[in-house]
């Protein structure tokens, strides 16, 4: 880029050009900025640090009233030690409790809090659906920077940020079922292993969130 001086403190200070002032969006994308794998490391942290932003305001709790009635049927398990116990809350969710029993799973390995069990695991939920995203993409077009775009197009989604990002069943539902997609597509003719994946993929989704699970018959 250009250099350009500026007056500071009686010398001329050479400053960065617009390079060094662009948000890891756009550095993602633009090629002669930064190698692929920069840019798709960019597109991942940019996707998985707006996860995090769910905790500043209320790092020690959960809030509103979808991720209220799911903490209900983590403790259900917690305390019963068992599935499908009826939430009054919200009694369909009960009966899709993949979320809460990969939750309690969390919690019960590392010793974590219920809310903290929770962050971990939707990081992690991010992550996956970021992957997936960029993998079906990058297998479609041949392209690891066009997946990579993808990927932070995918990131202005509103409901990423807000809806998308609480724990609620959709949030894992919906990483799964990209993960699904892709084992779907990237499935070698006549491979046992990758088949039994794809099912077992598909399984989860429907073990996790029924509109989900419609979405996915939709999409296959």
């Amino acid at each position: 880029g250009a250099r350009a001086g500026v007056p500071y403190g009686g010398a001329v200070r050479p400053v960065r050009g617009v390079r060094g002032l662009c948000p890891p969006a756009a550095r993602g994308v633009w090629r002669h900025w930064v190698r692929t794998g920069t840019g798709v490391v960019l597109a991942l942290a940019l996707a998985g640090l707006s996860q995090l932003t769910r905790v500043v305001p209320y790092p020690t709790r959960f809030m509103f009233h979808d991720e209220l009635i799911h903490a209900n049927v983590l403790r259900l398990i917690g305390d019963t030690g068992r599935l499908f116990t009826e939430n009054s809350l919200l009694p369909i969710t009960a009966y899709y409790p993949g979320l809460e029993l990969a939750t309690n799973a969390v919690q019960e390995l590392t010793g974590l809090s219920a809310h903290t069990s929770a962050v971990v695991l939707l990081l992690a939920a991010r992550l996956v659906l970021v992957l997936s995203i960029l993998l079906v993409v990058s297998h479609i077009t041949g392209s690891t920077r066009i997946g990579a775009t993808a990927v932070i197009v995918y990131a202005c989604n509103p409901q990423m940020l807000f809806f998308n990002s609480q724990f609620s069943y959709q949030s894992l539902a919906l990483p799964l079922a990209a993960f699904t997609v892709y084992l779907v597509l990237s499935r070698r003719r006549g491979s046992r292993t990758s088949l039994v994946a794809a099912v077992l993929a598909i399984v989860a989704v429907a073990f996790t969130h029924h509109v989900t699970t419609a979405l996915l018959v939709v999409a296959l």
